[in-house]
């Protein structure tokens, strides 16, 4: 007899009810010896046990014989122990699925930038860090991006993205002053002496020092507002100073409008 695999479980279940049944046929015929029942109950109980044990023996040899093919075709192949050979190739209508959801991720993601910037806009306009934090939190959010990366697009910050190659216009660049050097000297809100630029990062930041021990990093963000080049001359307007001047359409002088565009 051949042997059996264990994924036969189920079927030789059933051939165990069945043996089950040729024991039980053995036992009445247990009682029959002992001279309890007739001679015709005798011979009822002998033929059905030798039928009952010629058909558990044929279901046996069936199973071991065709279990196999069985599961192979129940199982999607796999006889012998043979296994399945994994089918790589996609379909013409599977590549064009899994285009057309690559292509929704990328353009959800990319009509989030646009949602994103609004809320750091000024005039119309968006500071670098502003739109590094607006592609961090998109990239963040939105898995399909490999990078997204704020880039120079000469009046706007633009977002060159990967997923597949591909770049996202974005919103106009704000304003940074373009008379600083390293070397001038900076007036800061609430401090009395002027700062040194030490540094310039382009339009992201300064870094500016009164001391070694009193070093400052300075956002464009924050230019015309928290601080500003040093002009003995000039100084920030605040209270009703400044509210006399935020309202208007044209200024006396440069550092008012300066003041109020950038506020």
């Amino acid at each position: 007899m051949q042997p059996v695999r264990l994924e036969l479980l189920p079927l030789l279940l059933k051939v165990r009810s069945a043996r089950s049944l040729s024991l039980t046929i053995n036992f009445l015929a247990g009682l029959v010896g002992l001279g309890n029942v007739g001679q015709r109950v005798r011979e009822i109980i002998e033929r059905v046990r030798v039928r009952v044990d010629a058909a558990v023996n044929k279901l046996v040899d069936l199973v071991a014989q065709q279990g196999n093919s069985w599961l192979a075709t129940a199982g999607g192949g796999r006889a012998n122990n043979q296994q399945p050979q994994p089918n790589n190739r996609s379909t013409p209508q599977q590549n064009q699925q899994t285009k057309n959801d690559h292509d929704r991720k990328v353009q959800k993601g990319l009509a989030q930038i646009d949602i994103e910037e609004r809320q750091y806009l000024k005039n119309g306009r968006i500071w670098k860090q502003d739109a590094r934090a607006v592609a961090a939190k998109v990239k963040r959010e939105n898995p399909i991006f490999k990078s997204i990366t704020v880039v120079d697009g000469g009046q706007t910050w633009d977002y060159n993205w990967v997923a597949s190659q591909g770049r996202k216009k974005g919103e106009k660049k704000a304003p940074v002053p373009q008379d600083l050097k390293v070397g001038d000297l900076v007036k800061v809100k609430g401090s009395k002496d002027p700062y040194k630029i030490l540094q310039i990062i382009p339009d992201e930041f300064v870094k500016a020092a009164i001391s070694e021990s009193d070093k400052v990093q300075l956002s464009f963000k924050t230019y015309g507002k928290s601080w500003q080049k040093y002009n003995p001359h000039t100084s920030f307007k605040t209270g009703e100073a400044f509210d006399k001047i935020k309202n208007l359409n044209q200024w006396d002088n440069f550092n008012d409008a300066r003041q109020v565009l950038n506020h």
